[in-house]
């Protein structure tokens, strides 16, 4: 029997199965004994050894199992001095071929050392079956809860979408909120062929305070949760399955950051420009949510002291101006002093209620200078708060998303000239790059079906 804190325990097993040699070990953790199965993983043209799979087994309890994937995973981590990640090349060699599918255990949860330097960490509490060829590839899934509609989706590790369920959001009670999500969860599963048993957790992005230790809801504006335990109830509905929570805009900054236009940050910062102002921000590779997980709300910053009521309670905030809603505040406020005659009047036949976040833009295309007086003030609003996030938290890329994004260039470039002139560390040879989001409204569904590989 060898303890858990011995490095060589891990350098024998991983060193063995990389020569080809399986081998067994128990381990004492904690006052219990498991067993520790290292075996090689080999090529399919040359029978060479490739990689290796450690396997800790016999473990029953759903809280144990928790307990050690922390322990274990910071333990292997720091012994074979490599982080844990996921290994996104694994699934296309063994798609390609290159891997026979039965040398490769597919099983709930395990340990996956490729080309000698990549681990992938999973625990599981029996002993693992050899599936047929195409049943070798991990999928997530993600829940993007809205306060109107319910997305889902189906990750794969090449972190695309490939099967999706949508419904309507239920808002009279938490159970209603859970049932729908749990339902379209199935849905989706179903749609990819696959079932629970096929991805190691749900990863769940709610608007509101989301403590994620806990898996509760503290406080959600436009949803029925007052301290409600969302993420029990869930995993209630989807047999037990364990469920990753994390606020909605965190979880869609985690996408950007994973799969997207902040990949390969190790500070990065995810604004978007909708009804309000999103935010969410990645520090050292870890979603920030704070001491209280109430951290990274940005849009309610102040940008303009006792200026436009906000629906936070405050005066002034960014997103009051820089939120699609405060875009359309302010067009409406220069169109009541322009001439009736004006080309953005005539774009609307005259009816301010059909303005839009698209309307000052497409005036200013025209060559309306009422239209281009509404977007320069826009670009300064956006700009004033960019301005500040870069100042307070320096990240490698600072990218901005949400329909208002969609104008590209038309948006980021006075932005960018703005921020250069502004920014604290403008002679700095380093500077943060501004650019647009990649991944859309699949930012949040990627985001949270892929929440677990933080951890």
């Amino acid at each position: 029997v060898l303890t858990l804190n011995r490095s060589e325990v891990f350098r024998h097993s991983v060193d063995s199965a990389l020569a080809g040699k399986p081998s067994e070990v128990d381990l004492e953790i904690g006052g219990k004994v498991y067993r520790l199965i290292a075996s090689p993983v080999r090529a399919a043209d040359t029978e060479d050894v490739i990689g290796a799979t450690l396997i800790i087994l016999d473990i029953t309890e759903k809280n144990e199992r928790e307990r050690l994937r922390r322990e274990f995973t910071a333990n292997v981590s720091h012994e074979l001095k490599t982080p844990l990640t996921s290994i996104s090349g694994n699934a296309e060699i063994i798609k390609n071929g290159i891997v026979k599918p039965e040398d490769v255990p597919h099983f709930a949860e395990n340990i996956y050392i490729c080309h000698q330097s990549i681990v992938y960490l999973k625990l599981i509490g029996e002993y693992p079956e050899f599936l047929h060829k195409g049943a070798c590839f991990m999928h997530y899934l993600g829940i993007d809860l809205g306060g109107t509609n319910i997305a889902v989706g189906i990750v794969d590790e090449n972190m695309k979408i490939i099967a999706r369920a949508t419904s309507k959001t239920q808002v009279d009670s938490p159970e209603q909120v859970a049932d729908a999500m749990a339902a379209t969860a199935k849905e989706a599963l179903k749609n990819a062929g696959l079932t629970l048993d096929d991805v190691p957790w749900v990863g769940l992005g709610s608007p509101g305070t989301v403590n994620r230790a806990s898996g509760m809801i503290e406080f959600a504006n436009n949803l029925p949760f007052s301290y409600t335990p969302l993420g029990q109830m869930l995993s209630d509905r989807l047999d037990g399955k364990r469920v990753v929570m994390e606020n909605d805009a965190n979880a869609a900054a985690y996408g950007e950051y994973v799969a997207g236009a902040l990949k390969g940050a190790d500070n990065a910062v995810a604004i978007t420009l909708g009804t309000g102002v999103g935010g969410g921000v990645i520090i050292n590779h870890k979603i920030y949510s704070g001491s209280n997980f109430a951290g990274a709300e940005l849009g309610h910053t102040v940008i303009q002291v006792d200026g436009r009521p906000c629906t936070c309670g405050r005066n002034g905030c960014w997103e009051a101006y820089a939120s699609a809603t405060g875009l359309i505040k302010t067009t409406k406020e220069h169109m009541e002093k322009a001439p009736k005659d004006s080309i953005i009047w005539k774009l609307l036949d005259g009816d301010l209620s059909k303005v839009s976040g698209r309307t000052a833009f497409d005036a200013m295309r025209q060559g309306d200078p009422v239209g281009q007086a509404i977007v320069d003030d826009y670009v300064k609003y956006v700009s004033v708060g960019i301005t500040n996030m870069i100042n307070i938290f320096q990240p490698d890329i600072l990218c901005v998303g949400g329909g208002i994004s969609n104008e590209g260039e038309t948006l980021l470039g006075p932005v960018r000239a703005f921020v250069e002139n502004e920014q604290y560390a403008m002679n700095s040879s380093k500077k943060t790059v501004v650019c647009r989001a990649e991944l859309g409204n699949d930012a949040g569904i990627i985001g949270a079906a892929l929440l677990g590989k933080e951890e």
